[in-house]
């Protein structure tokens, strides 16, 4: 993962952000030991190196620090710019990778807030919905709630996660996420999931205090029954 970064230009914990969104994949070496591919790294950051120089556009911020700006995840942001829908993306030559694209927060929220063009949802953008993580939305696909699958991106040819658009309609419609209660609640997941314990309101999927999964009908006296 150290060396991950380097090839990067990021910090180690953004590294862990675009694992965990499942954009980069860990490999197993057949001793238990996991690793990222250098050769798929390099592959992944190499659409930087194909933009034109920052020039005097000082209004840009890197991508590395793009939550301090608009509030927006690194992963989600980059994936804007893979599907090409940041336009005033340049590089600065002087920096190595992440750290060196530089992009425009206000087209940055734009394009997020635009929707999804694509029939089915990325990963990144269903954990941010759903405020949980790619764990739970794993989990949820080995008990065949969800159905996760990768694609090859038209133009990178990297290999992406989406969520099956017909399976995340049906997961809505009956359950909902401790983290999206929470958001309605306006308070944290560890104390609602205190309060809904003491109300005898048990969680379909535990999958630990923060990541529980709720049938709506279960919560429908004590919050709204929609994740807004």
């Amino acid at each position: 993962m150290i060396e991950a970064s380097r090839i990067m230009g990021c910090s180690y914990a953004h590294v862990d952000v675009f694992v965990k969104a499942g954009m980069l994949v860990r490999h197993n070496n057949g001793a238990g030991a996991e690793h990222l591919s250098a050769e798929e790294i390099r592959a992944f950051v190499a659409p930087i190196g194909k933009l034109e120089a920052i020039g005097n556009n000082a209004d840009l911020v890197p991508i590395t620090k793009i939550y301090s700006h608009c509030q927006r995840r690194i992963c989600e942001t980059y994936s804007c710019f893979l599907d090409g829908k940041l336009q005033r993306a340049y590089s600065n030559p002087d920096v190595n990778g992440l750290s060196g694209l530089m992009v425009d927060a206000t087209e940055v929220l734009n394009a997020l807030s635009g929707g999804v063009e694509c029939e089915h949802t990325r990963l990144c953008e269903v954990m941010t919905a759903q405020h949980t993580d790619a764990r739970t939305l794993r989990r949820l696909a080995g008990q065949n709630i969800l159905r996760l699958f990768k694609e090859q991106h038209p133009r990178t040819r990297f290999m992406r996660t989406y969520v099956d658009k017909h399976t995340l309609e049906k997961f809505n419609e009956s359950y909902i996420t401790l983290g999206c209660l929470a958001k309605i609640a306006q308070t944290t997941t560890t104390g609602l999931s205190s309060r809904l314990d003491a109300a005898w309101i048990k969680p379909v999927f535990p999958m630990g205090v923060k990541n529980r999964v709720y049938l709506k009908n279960d919560v429908k006296d004590y919050y709204k029954p929609n994740c807004e």
